[in-house]
């Protein structure tokens, strides 16, 4: 603990509370929105335009994160969608729905929750040193872990036995809780940058342009992790639909409460403590890139098998595995990409990435409520899965994947400076 410092441990605390609100509140979103109209199409037409708004949103925002104070943005963010969150408790103790305006709040949300991917990633690199990053990255995984099984349990009770709007307004003082933890941060959390280039814009507007584009161009540059993103962007395709069958499942498939569903999440939250805690020993065995390959399976294997699991049960353990392996994968991912971009340029980088690989979900959420229409719940879920398992091996077609993955995290950058020497031309980061 003392070595991550206390602006880690205020950051991650003031996180770990606005977690457990969010995800009650979207147990009660999903909830609320079925119970008034019991279509998974509704809930399809409010989640997907909100997903788009924050996809587009998040490249235009990604250049605050790189120039002004990242406390203050994760601040504001965590207050924007307090906000949203007071609105839809309104909303249901004076019992009006409208979709329209269910869908302008949670765009508003959406919004929020963009400017805190555009200053979050980059907070972090600002309150560790970069020795200590990979640690708190994991203590970052478990905590999450840890507030997702929480936020399961808190959300499905609170739902099924205190109603809607408890859950809303439970969501909106953690999300105050996770802004003021945010502020109190003393650390400066604004970006250092390296020489500015020759010829750069003074034209703030200009600059604003050259600063979204710059993002987009550093992944250009950067073809493996250009692949892999457009790998992972392929696997969103196939895992988004899961947001709108899941609800429906539990709700319509199964007839079971919000609890259930609540259950579901905090399994997917234990394999990813698990993971966490056990990864470690599992590398001294396996290779970073078969680690990633079987974790892509397994959560394929675990999807298509509860589409002919029977039972409440067994549902669980399912979901502990597609926890365990998503996380696996990811962690090992995100941990060699990121500690190859430098600071001045994480958000910018961390904007483009996230916008390749999650331009593909509103396809998949699109897509959702025509598979349960047209195939069943069952199917539509082994589609799902099968689609996953079917992606995993595609890794190992990406040129030099094997090589960067298996490499240490600290030679992953060197590597990169190997590959493409040209990488951060043109790019305004010095060195």
């Amino acid at each position: 603990m003392t070595k991550l410092g206390r602006d880690f441990w205020l950051y991650r605390s003031g996180q770990f509370i606005s977690s457990l609100g969010d995800i009650c509140a979207s147990i009660a979103l999903a909830w609320w929105v079925l119970h008034k109209t019991g279509s998974g199409t509704a809930m399809a037409s409010i989640m997907m335009p909100a997903m788009l708004l924050r996809i587009f949103s998040l490249p235009l925002m990604a250049p605050l994160g790189d120039r002004f104070s990242r406390k203050a943005l994760v601040a504001y963010s965590n207050f924007s969608c307090a906000f949203a969150s007071l609105l839809f408790a309104a909303m249901v103790y004076l019992d009006i729905f409208n979709i329209r305006l269910v869908l302008a709040i949670s765009c508003l949300s959406s919004l929020g929750t963009a400017l805190f991917i555009a200053a979050g990633g980059g907070l972090l690199s600002s309150i560790v040193s970069r020795e200590n990053y990979r640690d708190a990255l994991r203590q970052t995984k478990m905590l999450g872990a840890v507030s997702s099984i929480l936020g399961g349990i808190i959300g499905g009770t609170v739902v099924s036995y205190m109603g809607f709007t408890a859950a809303f307004l439970f969501d909106a003082f953690s999300f105050i809780a996770g802004g003021a933890a945010a502020i109190a941060i003393s650390s400066s959390t604004i970006p250092e940058h390296g020489t500015v280039p020759a010829g750069t814009p003074t034209n703030r507007l200009i600059q604003w342009k050259e600063d979204i584009l710059a993002g987009f161009k550093f992944l250009k540059r950067l073809k493996i992790v250009m692949n892999i993103a457009l790998l992972l962007m392929c696997l969103n395709l196939f895992l988004a639909p899961l947001s709108i069958i899941l609800p429906i499942m539990v709700r319509e498939g199964q007839k079971l409460p919000a609890w259930y569903l609540g259950i579901l999440q905090t399994s997917l939250s234990v394999g990813v403590l698990l993971t966490s805690v056990f990864l470690g020993f599992v590398a001294k065995r396996l290779r970073n890139s078969q680690i990633i390959c079987l974790g892509f399976v397994l959560v394929g294997m675990g999807l298509a098998t509860l589409s002919v699991t029977k039972g409440s049960a067994l549902p669980v353990v399912v979901f502990v595995c597609v926890g365990t392996g998503m996380t696996a994968a990811m962690i090992l991912l995100s941990t060699q990409v990121m500690t190859a971009v430098p600071d001045a340029f994480r958000a910018r980088f961390s904007a483009a990435s996230s916008f390749l690989i999650d331009i593909s979900r509103p396809a998949g959420l699109a897509a959702s409520g025509l598979m349960v229409d047209s195939f069943g719940i069952n199917m539509a879920l082994a589609m799902v899965g099968l689609g996953v398992v079917a992606l995993s091996p595609v890794i190992f077609l990406i040129p030099k994947f094997s090589v960067f993955v298996d490499s240490k995290p600290e030679e992953a950058g060197l590597l990169i400076r190997q590959w493409y020497p040209s990488v951060y031309c043109g790019a305004g980061v010095g060195g």
